[in-house]
């Protein structure tokens, strides 16, 4: 059950700029989600990233905008039903062996959850979601987002869960930049 960095892709959902700023804790989202795109350059974890409607709702955020990688543009809330979102996945993951995707994004109740349980229950991905890295307006949402995901079999982790397991090791080369983004974090 423990993450492999080269099993791993993060999907990184409307970390948009009109929408960021009605997040609850919306700093410790954007910082945990920043430590966990900034491991993805380190150890060459591909990164897909949708945009919904982003002449209405803006691109990604400035602070993530270098890491987002593959970027979607969609109009439905769950990216499982964009089928250009689709087709990137597949290439991606058949191309690199990868079959763990890591969700982080906003809103966690809305297209977080949509995305992830439209593509969980394909049953072609092991599917995790970061629960620091994701953020709704209110925290009735997220927690039952969260119970929803996880009685749907979705293993749920904390940013640093995710970066240790990755590091695997304290030997790891890129233990000292890593550490100093954990000790960054609230």
């Amino acid at each position: 059950m423990l993450l492999r960095a080269q099993d791993c892709i993060v999907v990184m959902i409307d970390h948009q700029e009109k929408l960021m700023p009605s997040m609850m804790n919306v700093q410790q989202v954007l910082a945990n989600s920043l430590a966990i795109l900034k491991a993805t350059d380190l150890f060459k974890i591909p990164v897909i990233t949708t945009e919904h409607y982003p002449d209405k709702i803006g691109k990604t955020i400035s602070d993530l905008y270098a890491y987002r990688g593959e970027v979607i543009e969609k109009k439905t809330f769950s990216a499982a039903k964009e089928h250009g979102f689709i087709q990137k996945l597949v290439e991606i993951s058949q191309h690199t062996k990868r079959t763990h995707l890591l969700f982080i994004g906003c809103e966690t109740h809305v297209c977080v959850l949509q995305s992830l349980l439209g593509i969980h229950e394909q049953n072609h991905y092991q599917c995790y979601l970061v629960v620091d890295a994701c953020g709704s307006r209110k925290s009735i949402d997220k927690e039952m987002a969260l119970r929803r995901a996880s009685q749907a079999g979705v293993t749920l982790l904390s940013t640093e869960m995710v970066l240790f397991e990755w590091l695997e090791s304290g030997d790891n080369p890129f233990f000292k930049p890593i550490i100093q983004d954990i000790k960054q974090l609230t």
